[in-house]
Formats: C-alpha cells, sequence, structure tokens
C-alpha cells in the first residue's frame, strides 16, 4: 500500500483528522475504529502534505508492542525512510533524552533502570526487618505509593515515607534510577535547561501520542513543553478506558489537553469496523453514566 491509497481509503472522519493543518489535534477513538491506521496516515501526510522532516516526527506510545506495529506498518510504506521516524515508549523516549544530557541531569554516565523486580527485590530487604506477614502483598501497596507520590504528588503515609528514604539512598548509591524517576528527572532536565529544551522542540516538530488517555501527570507536562511552542501535536485518545490508571495514569489528562492548547472541536472515530451494532449499544449502556468527553455534532465538521 502506498501513500495515497491508505489516506483514500479513510472514511469522512478519518480524513478530517488526518488532513488538519499543523495545530493541535485530538481524535477521540475506541477499539475497532481504525485509530493506529489513522495515526500512521497522520505521520504520512505530515510528510506528504505539511513537508515535515520524517527525522523531526515522533510518535509515543504505551508499549514496545505498540511502537513495533507502528514501525511495521511505516516500513511498508516508506521502506528505509521509515527509520528516521521516532517511533517509542515514552520511557524510552526520556531515557535517551537522560543519557544524551547525562551530566545536566544529575547523573553519572553509567547509570542505569532498575525494573520492577529489582524494586520488589530491594524493598523486601528494606522491609524484612520491619514487616511480619503479608510482605509481598505489602511490596506492591508501596510500590503504588511510590508511584502517586512522585507522578501525582501524593502525600507518603509514614511508613511508607520511611522505606522511600532508604529506596532513594539505594538506588542514588548504587547509580540506579526508577521508570518513575526517569520521567521525573526528564521533566526537571527540561524544565531547569532552555537550551536543551530549544533542542528537542526542533528535533521533533511532529508529536504524536497514541493512547493518551493512559499518560500520567509528569508525561503530560513533557509532552506539552515540547509541542506547547510549534504547537503540532496529534493525540489519539479513548476516553473510556485507561489500562495504566492504576499506576498513575490520568485520563483527565484529555480535558487538560484540550483547555491548554485550546482544542474547541474533537474528532469522534465512532465507525467500529471490529464489533456489530448490538455490541456497541451494549457497551454505549454500560459507560453512559460515566465522565466521558461526549461529541456534541454541532461542533463536529466533516
Amino acid at each position: 500500500m502506498n501513500k495515497s491509497s491508505l489516506i483514500s481509503e479513510l472514511n469522512e472522519k478519518q480524513k478530517s483528522a488526518v488532513t488538519r493543518p499543523r495545530q493541535p489535534v485530538l481524535v477521540i477513538a475506541g477499539p475497532g475504529t481504525g485509530k493506529t491506521r489513522t495515526l500512521i496516515a497522520r505521520i504520512l501526510y505530515q510528510i506528504e502534505n505539511l513537508q515535515i522532516n520524517p527525522g523531526q516526527i515522533l510518535a509515543l506510545t504505551f508499549s514496545n508492542k505498540a511502537a513495533g506495529e507502528i514501525k511495521n506498518r511505516l516500513e511498508k510504506i516508506l521502506k528505509s525512510n521509515a527509520e528516521k521516524i521516532k517511533v517509542c515508549t515514552f520511557h524510552s523516549f526520556c531515557l535517551d533524552i537522560l543519557r544524551k544530557n547525562y551530566e545536566e541531569a544529575g547523573l553519572v554516565k553509567t547509570f542505569s533502570v532498575c525494573d520492577g523486580d529489582y524494586q520488589k527485590r530491594l524493598l523486601k530487604q528494606l522491609m524484612i526487618s520491619r514487616v511480619r506477614e503479608n510482605i509481598d502483598r505489602k511490596i506492591n501497596g508501596i510500590l503504588l505509593a511510590f508511584s502517586n507520590h512522585m507522578l501525582k504528588g501524593k502525600t507518603l503515609p509514614v511508613f511508607s515515607a520511611a522505606i522511600f528514604n532508604d529506596y532513594t539512598r539505594h538506588l542514588h548509591k548504587h547509580n540506579l534510577i526508577d521508570y518513575d524517576q526517569v520521567l521525573l528527572k526528564t521533566l526537571t532536565l527540561l524544565n531547569t535547561n532552555s537550551d536543551i529544551l530549544d533542542q528537542y522542540r526542533f528535533l521533533n516538530q511532529a508529536i504524536l501520542i497514541d493512547e493518551f488517555q493512559d499518560t500520567d501527570p509528569i508525561q503530560y507536562q513533557i509532552i506539552k513543553l515540547l509541542a506547547e511552542k510549534h504547537g503540532n501535536i496529534f493525540v489519539v485518545a479513548d476516553d473510556d478506558q485507561s489500562i495504566y490508571a492504576w499506576r498513575g495514569a490520568s485520563p483527565a489528562n484529555i480535558r487538560t489537553y484540550m483547555e491548554d492548547f485550546n482544542i474547541q472541536k474533537p474528532i469522534f472515530l465512532d465507525l467500529n469496523y471490529r464489533s456489530g451494532p448490538g455490541i456497541m449499544d451494549t457497551a454505549q449502556k454500560i459507560v453512559q453514566s460515566t465522565d466521558r468527553i461526549e461529541p456534541d455534532l454541532s461542533l463536529i465538521h466533516i
């Protein structure tokens, strides 16, 4: 499939999203509505019609699997030029920034990132003399408290705060950071170094976000810093679900994004290619009482 045929095969609402000029765009799209296809078509449109250099396009998502799917689809159309487009997870994007600017971020060149298994082993060592039973279950609760503290600014309970102090001292001593700190240190770096921020704004002239409802407040602030000057940001979100809410994701970021980027007219992809009308009607009844962004037909122009 070539670039023109992909765009020509989109439905009218998908085309409306894809063919917008350089401006903030919000697409509300549930499963089965062709949201990944729409995002890929937007990348192609930016290159072909808006003259964005492929090397200045950044597409962010939440799993290596999703990033791999987008890369594979782009390679089928763009061939070797697809390699120039940055398609990655939030954490890998931020980690790359920290590795290139480790001194400014207050890190050593050889710093490493500890994964969830390492965190749990470390917390078990720190807690074993303080907790007599159900230690594994309590570890999960403390990790959640840590994330809520770092990503949402929530106050730590007294016991968790004591563990947190020991935890952060251990990481610092061994030149380690965890995944939440990857985000926090990136945000701090961009906030406190205008030259580095301007550099990454220039390097990312088009920003596209998949599954935006799964962003946490820190990820959103990073996105806002990078995109607020050029305003060329394309967000795809499903306000009916947030699979990462348990670890700090904030679906409220959808409304914040609309306010910050002055978006009056979200585009709703409501043609489902995966589920029949009966299933869709039942799903709508289930979620109709939730705090959703409902389409205002008077605001949607195709």
